[in-house]
């Protein structure tokens, strides 16, 4: 290998890992949950912005009004589910799944 591909494996070696090294620092005074959500949140506001200019949210507009929530279930489904054991965890997995609703 070429002295120029070792420092590329170099370069994404430390910009690979150093979020990492970031995270146990933090971990140290903020709590899992703050990290996570401090993560997203930079994420979202760094990309955000980006789809608004080249406008991949104008699809989002007929979506207003709209929510999500989880499907109840009825008793015959968890009776069923209680009496098939690990089968009856698989039946629930798919049933719970999200759906968009008007």
């Amino acid at each position: 290998m070429t002295w120029r591909s070792w420092l590329a494996f170099g370069a994404l070696g430390v910009v690979w890992g150093l979020p990492y090294f970031f995270i146990k620092l933090a971990l140290a005074d903020i709590s899992p949950v703050g990290i996570a959500w401090g993560r997203i949140a930079l994420g979202a506001a760094i990309l955000l912005p980006i789809a608004w200019k080249r406008g991949a949210l104008r699809s989002l507009a007929g979506h207003k009004g709209r929510s999500l929530h989880m499907p109840s279930r009825s008793s015959s489904d968890r009776s069923r589910s209680s009496r098939s054991g690990r089968a009856g965890s698989a039946h629930r997995s798919r049933e719970s799944s999200l759906r968009l609703c008007h």
